[in-house]
């Protein structure tokens, strides 16, 4: 989205997200092997094999995405996976969602990431064993307007969920505050300084947003 609709932008966060050629990840390609059997896949969801593993087994992939796996309860894994309960359409719906991953997408757009020079703020958990923080880094030097690139100490892949008051808090401090160094980066970008939005003027939907 960032990167086709730039004029729509006044500032960026990205946060442990997909990019590059880092999707998917083995975990993920491990159930689009079972995805890509349909019968399968319907039956594993609908007696709930898959939500069982992910709450009650040591495999979980879930709670290997967070530090502290008592900050991801049955209750958040249960809506992660809420499809899988529904009707044979809903987990139909799933499954293809599984296996439309790919890095098809977001190579397509890799070599627009030098036209962002929207101010960029780019959050990275520590300790995300999905998506490591080279990644961060790797987006931090290719995009011009990136004027911040923090590791969040004692955080996983899924630290919102981990650390929400610290993740809301993070990204309204960038939206709301006026930043010098911000600033002097855009005007070097050739950009001209950004509005200051006022945080409870904002507006979220969803709980993520990609850069295609």
């Amino acid at each position: 989205f960032a990167v086709r609709n730039i004029e729509r932008l006044d500032r960026l966060v990205l946060t442990d997200c997909v990019c590059y050629d880092n999707w998917p990840v083995p975990t993920v390609r491990q159930l689009m092997r079972l995805a890509r059997i349909p019968w399968l896949a319907e039956h594993a969801g609908r007696v709930g094999l898959i939500e069982w593993v992910e709450r009650r087994t040591r495999f979980s992939s879930f709670r290997r995405g967070v530090v502290n796996p008592a900050a991801f309860p049955d209750e958040a894994i249960a809506e992660y996976l809420r499809p899988l309960r529904g009707s044979s359409e809903a987990r139909e719906r799933f499954r293809g969602f599984l296996l439309a991953g790919s890095s098809r997408h977001t190579m397509a757009v890799a070599g627009l990431l030098r036209e962002l020079r929207r101010p960029t703020m780019i959050l990275w958990a520590e300790e995300d064993v999905f998506i490591s923080t080279d990644w961060g880094k790797r987006l931090s030097e290719e995009i011009p307007g990136a004027v911040r690139f923090d590791v969040v100490p004692g955080a996983g892949h899924f630290w919102p969920e981990e650390k929400p008051a610290e993740f809301a808090a993070r990204i309204r401090e960038f939206l709301a505050a006026p930043n010098i160094e911000m600033e002097r980066r855009v005007r070097r970008a050739g950009e001209k300084p950004l509005p200051v939005v006022k945080p409870e003027k904002l507006q979220c939907g969803g709980r993520s947003a990609g850069l295609d």
